[in-house]
């Protein structure tokens, strides 16, 4: 019994996983743009820099003066860029039975003190009651019995991680009692900057994830249900979404990545009502589609053509250049001054900035990209592969359901579910 409730548990806790963060944060310099339908600006066009030059001059006494002016120059020429600038190459994807040959670096997860802490549901009556008649675990006595801190999730965000640390007990993960690690890569520390607990063994917290450095987690308090935001960079946390009846919430990551909120019936378990995470507003909005659904999925069914996308361009901006593509939508998964990777979700577009080559290559099995290295992009779903774009090249990393690949990592699960080892991307 004990063993199947851990598997559900653990499921709950994969799918806060798959769904960590946006940003590409492995490379500082790494950006990304959604879809816009605008053209691009000229304001940035012409970009100029003051230099100072130093000129001499004899004084009547003799003396050498030295005046200093300054004089513009003006800069490195700013480009504008489109996909049609560049020769395109469709590159076919070889998969490769060689050992993935990239060594990355490992941050073992398990050997971090997290500290120790008592949940409710492990103090006075609870300790037996709640247990015995929930659980049917009268074997094991949880009275008073410190559980120490396991790492649920993951998110990155530049040079730091974030632990999300469960300290309920193994049956009822993050249900009355969790914290928020920041982990330093560099210099290996772990530091709680946020816990969370309850005095009331009716309020219990749900569903977690992190989306564009923002945690998000599903509470209740017997019937009213709610919705909260933190930002994982001010610790600032409000409430985004309410929801006072006896429907259930879920809180979840649709198809297209928005963040959405379905409420359903108790006792028919039927979808209602929608909604979808509007930044912003900063709260949840209700979506008149009133069901999730993904483009790419209208796409493969028919319903949709690719003519009616015909309107949006995807438009990237940097310091040094503008970039737009009118292909249909897609996500900028890296840019820097020598390339530009595009994720379109079954489509891989990397654009050469120094031989204005675009290759093109069908990813559709391969997942979404996940995190770019040295010309290297990992990408993931079920299984998690390494993709040279160039060259089609595919190495397979990790095939079952003890790795997920987060952004800008990958995460291995222990023998409990819980995060054993991280590897960076």
């Amino acid at each position: 019994m004990k063993k199947a409730i851990s598997i559900a548990s653990a499921l709950l806790i994969a799918a806060g996983c798959c769904s960590c963060s946006k940003k590409d944060s492995n490379e500082k310099d790494a950006k990304r743009s959604d879809i816009v339908t605008t053209v691009s600006s000229e304001e940035n066009a012409e970009k100029k820099t003051e230099s100072a030059s130093k000129t001499e001059k004899t004084t009547a006494d003799g003396k050498k003066e030295e005046k200093t002016t300054a004089k513009e120059s003006t800069s490195a020429e700013y480009r504008n860029y489109k996909d049609s600038d560049f020769r395109k190459i469709d590159v076919k994807l070889t998969y490769s039975d060689k050992e993935f040959p990239y060594e990355l670096e490992c941050i073992d997860l398990s050997k971090l003190d997290l500290g120790a802490k008592i949940p409710l549901c492990n103090t006075g009556e609870y300790g037996d009651s709640l247990y015995n008649s929930e659980y049917s675990l009268a074997e094991e006595n949880h009275k008073d019995m410190p559980e120490k801190g396991r790492v649920g999730f993951v998110s990155r965000s530049g040079d730091d991680l974030y632990l999300v640390v469960d300290y309920s007990a193994e049956i009822m993960p993050f249900y009355y009692e969790w914290s928020i690690f920041r982990y330093n890569i560099a210099s290996k520390k772990p530091e709680e900057v946020y816990s969370w607990s309850t005095d009331d063994i009716n309020r219990i917290c749900g569903e977690m994830l992190v989306d564009d450095n923002t945690f998000f987690y599903k509470w209740e308090n017997g019937k009213n249900k709610y919705v909260n935001a933190i930002d994982l960079d001010t610790l600032n946390e409000r409430t985004v979404f309410e929801n006072e009846t006896d429907k259930m919430i879920h809180l979840y990551r649709d198809y297209d990545n928005s963040i959405c909120v379905n409420l359903s019936t108790m006792t028919t378990d039927t979808l209602t009502d929608h909604y979808t995470y509007d930044s912003e507003k900063d709260r949840f909005v209700e979506d008149d589609a009133g069901v999730s659904y993904s483009i790419r999925d209208e796409l493969d069914s028919g319903s949709l053509s690719f003519g009616e996308f015909a309107n949006s361009s995807l438009l990237l901006n940097t310091d040094n250049y503008t970039f737009t593509s009118n292909e249909v939508w897609g996500n900028v998964a890296y840019s820097d001054d020598k390339r530009i990777i595009i994720d379109r979700g079954y489509q891989l577009d990397t654009f050469d900035l120094t031989k204005m080559e675009h290759y093109s290559s069908s990813t559709n099995s391969l997942g979404t990209v996940m995190g770019v290295r040295d010309n290297r992009v990992f990408l993931g779903s079920d299984e998690i592969y390494c993709l040279i774009p160039e060259l089609g090249i595919v190495y397979k990393i990790a095939g079952d359901e003890d790795h997920i690949c987060g952004e800008g990592y990958i995460m291995e699960l222990g023998e409990d579910y819980h995060c054993n080892k991280i590897y960076l991307i």
